[in-house]
């Protein structure tokens, strides 16, 4: 994961994990056999996936507090009021970057709500091809009615499968033509938030191939079906190229879904789509710095002059 995303809370947990067995070593004489066990197995399981990163918490906080403490109770005041004041900087730090990307408050994420509604209500059919950020929800939304592909519990699929047929298999258009002649996909649901270099090249590859037609496209989801005569009224309904682009349930003052509609322009090269989405970014919030960079850019390679304002503009406010 740390290859493909520097996420801090990776390194928040390398820095916890340290600090729990230096604290356990140095009261080794105080410490319990069954501290060493709970904090070695909770350790573990967490380096295996992040998503036990909240197991390691609960199973080793009171291990790192009580062996924290008798350590903390010989340190000078000096010095315990520096450690104190870098855990509150921390964790200001972590509020204030949590913050600019959620919103505060109780709420459901449901990304993929208006896509699966749209398969839903057109009776599009399987077999799916989805990818593994987008396959729970699917679980969630279709079944029985249909099986996805693939869905968020990488324990449960063997590791050859990742490693021999869902990452080559979007990383060469060849080895899906291979894997779709034995699953026969009718449908294809994916989120191309998905940041994967794999996840990126199939985005490119499938939406300009004459066997499968576009038919949905909000600001997470994109759905294509098979280009077959089972599938020709929806293709003949809803179907759209890069010339003419159908944005379901878009919402022309929400930053982050213009935002994130000129990141899918970007990774398919439908530059119009792009340049379109993000000169309404900037309507909305003039001073936008990714807005203002990526629109500069997408006009420069067009020679359009006014490239320059947004460039200026971009290194007022943003450098």
């Amino acid at each position: 994961m740390w290859q493909l995303f520097q996420l801090p809370t990776i390194v928040y947990f390398i820095i916890s994990s340290l600090l729990l067995f230096i604290f356990l070593f140095i009261n080794i004489r105080k410490s319990r056999l069954i501290d060493w066990f709970l904090s070695i197995f909770f350790v573990l399981i967490a380096v295996i996936a992040i998503r036990n990163f909240p197991l390691f918490v609960f199973g080793t906080f009171i291990i790192f507090v009580y062996n924290f403490s008798s350590i903390y109770k010989k340190i000078p005041n000096k010095l315990n009021r520096f450690i104190l004041a870098l855990v509150f900087i921390v964790l200001l730090f972590q509020i204030v970057s949590v913050s600019k990307t959620k919103a505060i408050g109780l709420g459901v994420e449901e990304n993929a709500k208006n896509g699966a509604n749209f398969f839903l209500k057109n009776n599009l059919k399987g077999p799916i091809f989805n990818n593994f950020d987008m396959g729970s929800y699917l679980d969630y939304r279709f079944y029985p009615k249909e099986r996805v592909f693939v869905d968020g519990r990488p324990g449960e699929y063997p590791v050859s499968f990742f490693k021999k047929i869902y990452i080559p298999m979007q990383s060469d258009s060849n080895v899906f033509k291979e894997v779709d002649k034995k699953y026969r996909f009718n449908t294809i649901f994916v989120s191309y938030m998905d940041q994967t270099p794999w996840a990126n090249q199939f985005l490119k590859t499938v939406v300009n191939d004459s066997s499968w037609k576009t038919v949905y496209l909000d600001d997470f989801v994109l759905i294509l079906v098979k280009n077959t005569s089972q599938n020709s009224e929806i293709i003949k309904k809803f179907a759209f190229s890069k010339d003419n682009v159908k944005v379901s349930n878009l919402d022309l003052k929400n930053k982050d879904s213009l935002l994130r509609l000129a990141v899918f322009s970007s990774k398919v090269t439908w530059i119009e789509l792009g340049q379109k989405m993000l000169t309404q970014l900037v309507l909305v919030d003039p001073n936008n710095c990714n807005g203002l960079y990526e629109l500069a850019l997408i006009l420069q390679g067009k020679n359009d002059p006014t490239a320059n304002i947004y460039l200026a503009r971009y290194q007022t406010f943003c450098r």
